[in-house]
């Protein structure tokens, strides 16, 4: 990545701060650098992860991984006075249809080459909203 220019996009700006997060083992982690770095672990994982906005709303997003599949594993996440734990709901809770009626914001796993060049250097303010416009206007069904 090399030294920062003076003012960087938006999405550099992103990508530093989780490159910053992952060379410091005992740092804290914002969720989406799962999207970043991918952790092989998690390949065939959807990560959800509720939150509340500044306004108090909730605040429902996903990261994905390249191999999940519907109904395959999921992890359930709360971010709760900043840090995220995980959320154990009831065992009939069903994840799946609960979130059939909420507002997803999905991150898909891509790695850090996909962000940097496609993002950084392609001049787009934020490919994930770009990938995830051309998302909802396809046949794609998105979580």
């Amino acid at each position: 990545m090399g030294q920062a220019a003076e003012f960087v996009t938006p999405v550099e700006h992103e990508l530093r701060v989780y490159a910053h997060d992952i060379v410091h083992p005992h740092h804290e982690r914002d969720f989406r650098s799962f999207a970043v770095f991918p952790v092989a672990a998690l390949e065939e994982a959807r990560i959800v992860v509720l939150r509340a906005d500044v306004r108090g709303r909730l605040l429902v997003e996903a990261v994905v991984g390249g191999a999940w599949k519907p109904h395959q594993w999921t992890i359930r996440t709360l971010i709760w006075k900043g840090h995220m734990v995980l959320a154990q709901p009831p065992e009939d809770f069903d994840i799946d249809a609960w979130l059939e009626n909420e507002e997803v914001v999905t991150t898909p796993v891509l790695g850090f080459h996909f962000f940097w060049h496609e993002g950084c250097l392609a001049g787009i303010a934020n490919p994930v909203v770009e990938l995830e416009k051309s998302r909802w206007n396809s046949d794609a069904t998105a979580i």
